[in-house]
C-alpha cells in the first residue's frame, strides 16, 4: 500500500479532515519508528538483512552496518555471525578482556558502533553478519516501504490511534481493531 492510500484510510475513519493529512504522514513515520524500536516485541522477517565484511589480518572488528537494529540470531543456526563461511567457530560474549583467551572458538561482542573480536584476524577473513535493519520510511505519496507493503493494517491502526486521541472513541475502536488484526496477521507470516 502506498503512503497516500494509508493516509486516505486514516482520513476516512476520522471524517476526511484535510487538516490531518500531514499529521497522518507524521503519525505513520512515528509508528514505523516505534515498531522498529520494539513496540510489538519482535522484528518481522522483512527487516532481515545481511552484511559481508572482508577484514585484513590486522583488523579486530568492523563497523556495524548502516541502519543496524539488532543481531538476527533467530536463524536456523541460532547465531548471527559466521567467520570464513562458518569454518571458524564463533560465540557471542558479553565481554572478553583482550588477550585472555586464544582457543579454537573466536569470541565477539558488540559495542555501540562496532563488532569486536577477541583477537586480530591474523590473515584476511570474510565475516557474514545477519541482523535486522531499519527500513526506509515512506515520505512521498507514491512511496510504499516494507511496513506498508507487509503490515499496513498494523501501521494504519497504530498511527490512527495517535491521531484519534481520546476525543473520538469510535475511531479509537476501529483503529485498535485494525492494529490487533494487523499484528495477528504479521505473527502468522
Amino acid at each position: 500500500m502506498i503512503l497516500s492510500r494509508a493516509v486516505g484510510r486514516i482520513q476516512q475513519i476520522l471524517g476526511f479532515r484535510p487538516d490531518l493529512q500531514n499529521e497522518a504522514k507524521q503519525a505513520i513515520a512515528e509508528t514505523i519508528e516505534d515498531l522498529e524500536n520494539g513496540q510489538v516485541g519482535f522484528l518481522p522477517w522483512f527487516l532481515e538483512a545481511s552484511a559481508t565484511e572482508v577484514l585484513s589480518s590486522e583488523d579486530e572488528g568492523f563497523d556495524l552496518p548502516v541502519g543496524f537494529l539488532r543481531e538476527n540470531d533467530e536463524t536456523e543456526y541460532a547465531k548471527s555471525l559466521f567467520l570464513d563461511g562458518g569454518n571458524i567457530p564463533t560465540q557471542k560474549a558479553d565481554f572478553i578482556p583482550t588477550g585472555t583467551y586464544r582457543g579454537r572458538v573466536w569470541f565477539y561482542w558488540l559495542t555501540p558502533t562496532r563488532v569486536m573480536f577477541d583477537r586480530k584476524m591474523g590473515e584476511p577473513r570474510t565475516v557474514d553478519f545477519l541482523h535486522f535493519a531499519r527500513s526506509e520510511v515512506p515520505t512521498q505519496d507514491s512511496d510504499e516501504g516494507p511496513w506498508l507493503r507487509n503490515a499496513s493494517l498494523l501501521v494504519i491502526g497504530l498511527a490512527g490511534n495517535k491521531l484519534a486521541g481520546l476525543r473520538d472513541t469510535r475511531a479509537l475502536q476501529v483503529f485498535s481493531g485494525m492494529a490487533q488484526g494487523g499484528q495477528r496477521t504479521l505473527l502468522q507470516q
